[in-house]
């Protein structure tokens, strides 16, 4: 009898701390916000402070507001219309501290179509607006681009018409000699795909973005042999490598 009446009483001060500390906790102020963000790139197309003037202008926090009134699904409604975060990892309090963790997205080309406003395109194949803040180093592509940017097709998918770009984009940004050598990609006024070269004058036509892999390795083989890299006087500015086993030049 006497050990299950301590049990109970042991059961009741377990309570009554559970609810001590709940009771408590309604009644605590939140005392400031704490944003972090994940972000490989350079040049950050937006910040801690920026995100924080955000939600104290929608007033979601304001000055001696209690935790317990902190709405979460409106600054998840807030951030998600930010078209630069990828991921929102977590939102909770640290003690009085109201603390974000987002996650933005990773950019690997900036788009200038003729005749239309250039854009931005992730390494998810998501198109976002151009901002003048990021002066990082991404594979321009310029030329007789279809693809049109426009504020609904901000953190959309891009079209089809780029999705070969896009593939050669990501081939060259994982190869440490073609990162090195290639920055540029320009589609021809026939559509075709042209590789432009960091260095020196040379020009590439890959044509499509078929057989890459071996396209790309051609070229690569090419520099090697001809010694582009180490700055050789090279007679010829045009390769067409379109042909399996076959570059053709042309001065």
């Amino acid at each position: 009898m006497f050990k299950t009446i301590l049990k109970l009483f042991f059961l009741l001060a377990i309570l009554v701390g559970i609810v001590f500390t709940i009771t408590r906790s309604q009644k605590r102020i939140c005392n400031d916000i704490d944003v972090s963000i994940e972000y490989n790139g350079e040049n950050i197309p937006i910040t801690e402070e920026e995100i924080v003037d955000r939600i104290l202008k929608e007033k979601i926090v304001t000055d001696s507001i209690k935790i317990k009134d902190v709405d979460f699904s409106r600054i998840t409604e807030l951030l998600s219309q930010i078209v630069f975060i990828k991921d929102i990892n977590y939102i909770a309090f640290v003690g009085n501290t109201l603390s974000i963790n987002i996650t933005l997205h990773d950019i690997i080309m900036h788009v200038f179509p003729d005749g239309a406003d250039d854009f931005f395109v992730s390494t998810e194949g998501i198109m976002l607006p151009s901002e003048q803040c990021i002066k990082e180093k991404l594979i321009i592509v310029n030329g007789t681009i279809p693809s049109r940017f426009s504020d609904s097709s901000a953190n959309h998918l891009i079209d089809t018409s780029l999705i070969p770009i896009f593939n050669i984009a990501q081939k060259i940004v994982a190869d440490t000699f073609c990162k090195a050598q290639f920055q540029q990609i320009h589609v021809n006024n026939n559509h075709e795909i042209e590789l432009i070269s960091t260095v020196g004058t040379q020009i590439f036509l890959l044509g499509d973005a078929d057989l890459i892999d071996e396209k790309l390795f051609e070229i690569q083989e090419l520099y090697k042999k001809g010694g582009f890299a180490y700055g050789n006087s090279i007679p010829y500015s045009y390769f067409d490598v379109r042909y399996k086993n076959r570059i053709i030049a042309k001065k």
